[in-house]
């Protein structure tokens, strides 16, 4: 059996620019795929029939990566040939850290390896849109600038990247859809062209490994409302400012909050009092260089 480590992804920068008349929102954002990954292990089977078991019972039923083997086998007649998937889920579901996103994109690599047609990294990316807006970018990974509603991508070479970072993980989810509607009812959209300067500083310092350069311009746009509609939330970013923590950080719509460190020691200090407090906090590292399949 072959394992693949589906990686999951933290917004370094992330700011809502405008809202579509399809109710889509654009966006201007700075992906980093992390060390934190679900493992997807598969098989070939005889029956030619593409089967996702669920090892934990975290996934629900109407899942991405279903939908996503469902799409790319949608481009024939039949498979010749059938794999059994098995997912051992570690990332947190609605912690925005993209593991459904990460997952699809996994599916449709696996699958295209194994297909005697391989499809571009251009034709899956068009295939993993339909599914969702994150999920062109796990099709390369590593770092990336995003925009549109996920799709424009470019990738920001980076040779070197020292950045301690904490994952902390609320107990609660949070609806990818309900964030958005704060973003609308906030009409934080309208203010996007005040944090140009940040977006360009921390591509810039991202480029020089400028530790403070970096967390200096970090930026989440979702932070202006999510804490005042979910203030536990709010709690934990202040716990890990108090915890040495040189910056927190909303990742994606939340809930899970990141805190930046200036050294390794540091960070593990961080971690342990997180800890004593009872918070689920695990240590991660931003993967820089795409992923190879």
């Amino acid at each position: 059996m072959k394992k693949y480590r589906s990686h999951a992804k933290i917004n370094l920068f992330l700011d809502i620019i405008s809202k579509y008349k399809n109710d889509y929102h654009g966006i201007k954002s700075i992906f980093s795929e992390i060390s934190l990954y679900d493992l997807i292990e598969y098989d070939l089977n005889e029956s030619g029939k593409l089967n996702f078991i669920d090892r934990d019972g975290k996934l629900p039923d109407d899942n991405l990566l279903a939908k996503a083997g469902k799409v790319f086998s949608g481009n024939f007649k039949s498979l010749d040939f059938g794999i059994d998937f098995y997912i051992k889920k570690n990332i947190p579901i609605g912690g925005g850290l993209g593991g459904g996103s990460s997952n699809a994109a996994s599916v449709l690599k696996i699958l295209n390896k194994n297909n005697k047609t391989c499809f571009t990294k251009k034709k899956m990316k068009k295939m993993g849109k339909t599914l969702g807006a994150d999920i062109p970018f796990f099709i390369d990974g590593g770092i990336q600038i995003v925009k549109g509603i996920g799709e424009k991508l470019k990738k920001i070479n980076i040779k070197k990247m020292d950045l301690n970072i904490l994952l902390v993980f609320p107990n609660t989810g949070i609806s990818t859809k309900r964030a958005y509607e704060l973003i609308d009812e906030n009409g934080l959209y309208k203010n996007s062209r005040l944090y140009k300067k940040k977006y360009t500083n921390l591509i810039k310092s991202l480029k020089q490994n400028n530790y403070y350069g970096i967390i200096n311009n970090l930026y989440n746009t979702f932070e202006e409302v999510i804490y005042k509609e979910y203030p536990e939330l709010k709690k934990i970013y202040n716990e890990i400012l108090i915890s040495g923590a040189d910056k927190a950080l909303l990742s994606g719509s939340g809930s899970t909050i990141l805190g930046f460190y200036s050294s390794r020691e540091n960070m593990e200090k961080g971690l342990e009092k997180l800890l004593k407090n009872d918070r689920n906090a695990i240590i991660t590292t931003p993967i820089f260089n795409s992923q190879t399949d």
